[in-house]
């Protein structure tokens, strides 16, 4: 209980005079404050605190117990759809590649960020990728996704929760003395261990046609630097991933 005399109080012979005021609204969950630069009490509420089994942060259920701490294993938000899981919660912001069953015989979700419904982390196929750079000299920055279809006879769909698919990870700009038209083939969807790079070609480290040190008649570039007549390709990468989902 929070006492205070009341601001109109006056001082007889040294000694002030008048009613205290008490704060008490005989709430336990308020915190009652005596506050003479609000004019009055202040009753501040106490968190609510919501039991939280798995420790991620996120309560369960409606009917919280308020206090000024938290009591053990309780938190200040509620919304958990699996208190018995520490990876399901409102605002997951990750992806998983296999589904859980909250209690034994539930039937498995998806669902882990307690929304009600499912989330590809990968929902679209990728644009192909181009053979040359744009005028900017950057290849597509949007080639990402599931390989389209004129990739490869395993491409052009999206795979479901669960499910493997072929992806189209990047569009990599790469030197090469060749034609940018050459196709790179996706991986087979049954290969074994995928790789990051399903088979481009590697880059031209540098060993180009011999350059004739003497300038004489079997100079094959004619004194030409290899910067002059290498060609700028965009080259996709392929990788076997499982589609993730929340």
């Amino acid at each position: 209980m929070t006492r205070m005399r009341i601001l109109a109080d006056a001082c007889t012979t040294g000694a002030c005079g008048g009613a205290p005021v008490t704060c008490d609204d005989g709430d336990p969950c308020t915190a009652d404050v005596c506050s003479p630069a609000a004019g009055g009490c202040v009753f501040a509420p106490h968190p609510v605190w919501y039991p939280d089994r798995d420790g991620d942060g996120w309560g369960t259920g409606s009917d919280g117990v308020c206090g000024a701490t938290a009591p053990p294993a309780t938190a200040a938000r509620t919304g958990d759809c699996c208190d018995a899981n520490p990876f399901v919660h409102p605002e997951q912001p990750s992806f998983f590649d296999a589904p859980y069953a909250c209690a034994a015989g539930d039937p498995p979700t998806w669902d882990y960020d307690c929304d009600g419904s499912t989330t590809l982390e990968h929902p679209d196929l990728a644009d192909f990728c181009p053979s040359t750079r744009d005028a900017g000299g950057s290849c597509w920055s949007v080639a990402v996704g599931w390989c389209p279809a004129t990739a490869g006879p395993d491409c052009g769909f999206v795979p479901a929760c669960g499910e493997r698919g072929i992806f189209q990870a990047n569009c990599e700009p790469e030197f090469s003395w060749s034609a940018c038209d050459d196709a790179v083939e996706p991986p087979p969807l049954d290969a074994g261990t995928p790789s990051t790079d399903g088979g481009s070609p590697p880059t031209d480290g540098g060993a180009g046609p011999a350059i004739d040190a003497g300038g004489g008649p079997g100079d094959a570039l004619d004194a030409r630097t290899k910067e002059s007549v290498a060609i700028h390709c965009c080259r996709p990468t392929y990788e076997i991933r499982t589609q993730a989902c929340r």
